[in-house]
């Protein structure tokens, strides 16, 4: 399995387990990079579904690590990911953007996943971001200790959606931890 090193760091995972085990929700990651992460949740809880969204595309903020260019797939990403989950049958990845799967999901599927928790660490500009908090919010629909966790809050793009999403959803949000050596927070929401 890749190691949890280049991308949401083990503390943030562990953060997202505590919280998993406080309740039978599942989980959402929204950009997967080597499925580390996910391949993590999905060992910790082989009895819950865990969902992932990434179309595998290079936004030009990984650049540096993909050595791809915008715009292009991530092939290598793409494969360490089916590598990493290849033995967890309860993983569930829609290849696809965000908009994409936002688009197509209904009520009746969203209240089949019972996601509870989402994190957002898929593509960086912030049109985008915002698209991302508003699945997030569409999917996680009022479940008590629920949250979100965001990433890569160094990114101009990335911080300044996280300011429009806490200011529209100042009511729901329970509390807010910040994690500023990694440049994340979770917001807990209801």
């Amino acid at each position: 399995m890749q190691e949890i090193h280049d991308i949401l760091g083990q503390y943030l995972y562990d953060k997202l387990i505590d919280n998993l085990n406080q309740n039978n929700y599942s989980s959402l990651e929204i950009g997967v990079f080597n499925g580390a992460g996910t391949a993590l949740i999905g060992r910790t809880f082989p009895k819950r579904k865990i969902y992932a969204v990434d179309p595998f595309i290079e936004d030009g903020n990984t650049n540096w690590i993909t050595k791809v260019e915008k715009g292009n797939l991530l092939n290598k990403q793409k494969e360490n990911f089916y590598n990493n989950i290849k033995d967890l049958s309860n993983v569930v990845l829609f290849e696809e953007t965000s908009e994409e799967f936002s688009k197509k999901i209904n009520k009746e599927k969203i209240n089949e996943m019972n996601i509870g928790w989402v994190i957002i660490d898929g593509d960086h500009n912030y049109e985008q971001v915002i698209i991302d908090c508003e699945l997030a919010i569409k999917l996680i629909d009022k479940k008590e200790n629920s949250g979100i966790i965001f990433d890569d809050l160094h990114i101009p793009d990335v911080q300044k959606a996280i300011d429009v999403f806490t200011e529209k959803y100042n009511n729901i949000i329970a509390s807010t931890e910040h994690f500023h050596g990694a440049g994340a927070v979770i917001i807990k929401l209801y």
